[in-house]
Order: C-alpha cells, then sequence, then structure tokens
C-alpha cells in the first residue's frame, strides 16, 4: 500500500520519503524538512498523531502535516487538527484524494 501511495505521489510531480514506522518519519521529517508530509494514523512507534505533536513542537508551522486514516469520524479528526494537521484524509477506494489534498496544501 505504501509503494502504490508513494508512486500516486511521485506521478504528481513529487518526490515521496517513506518510513516504516513512527519513530523513522519523525527523524526523516526533521532531517528533510519536507515541504509537506503524510503520516499514517496507525503506525508502530510513534503514532502518527505524536509524530505531528513533535514536528510542530521542533519545526512549527513549516511544514504541511497531512495525517492518513482508514477511520472517518468527526472525533478523530479533530483529534489529528488538534496534533498540529492541516488535515485528515480518509483512506478509500479513490485513492487520488490524497494527492489532491497535498497539491492543495503545498500550493497556499
Amino acid at each position: 500500500i505504501v509503494r502504490l501511495y508513494a508512486r500516486l505521489v511521485q506521478k504528481a510531480g513529487f518526490h515521496p520519503l517513506v518510513a516504516d514506522s513512527g519513530d523513522k518519519g519523525y527523524t526523516l521529517i526533521l532531517q528533510e524538512q519536507p515541504v509537506a508530509a503524510v503520516i499514517d494514523f496507525m503506525l508502530p512507534g510513534l503514532s502518527g498523531l505524536e509524530v505531528c505533536r513533535e514536528v510542530r513542537r521542533a519545526l512549527g508551522d513549516r511544514i504541511k502535516l497531512v495525517v492518513f486514516s482508514g477511520d472517518d469520524n468527526a472525533e478523530l479528526r479533530q483529534r489529528c487538527l488538534q496534533a498540529g494537521a492541516d488535515e485528515m484524509v480518509v483512506k478509500s477506494a479513490e485513492t487520488t484524494a490524497i494527492v489532491t489534498v497535498v497539491a492543495r496544501l503545498v500550493k497556499h
């Protein structure tokens, strides 16, 4: 699944970097300081919400953060935003939704 989304993002003109845990993702974000980061909600190690909080603490608002989750409910969306995410995108059959959100955030 990660490879599928990485390819979609790459085809849209972005250069995705991939990590397989929250800890590695957080470290990668700090090192590379990308324009935007898509963070899975459920990760081994640091959760997606913890990654958002730590990135905001370390880098402020310089990076757009998108939480990617299989769960679509208002409470979770609110928790993501409170943790520092700019958006939450729900995993769905419409795989281009994540690319659309990232492209919109990067252009602002």
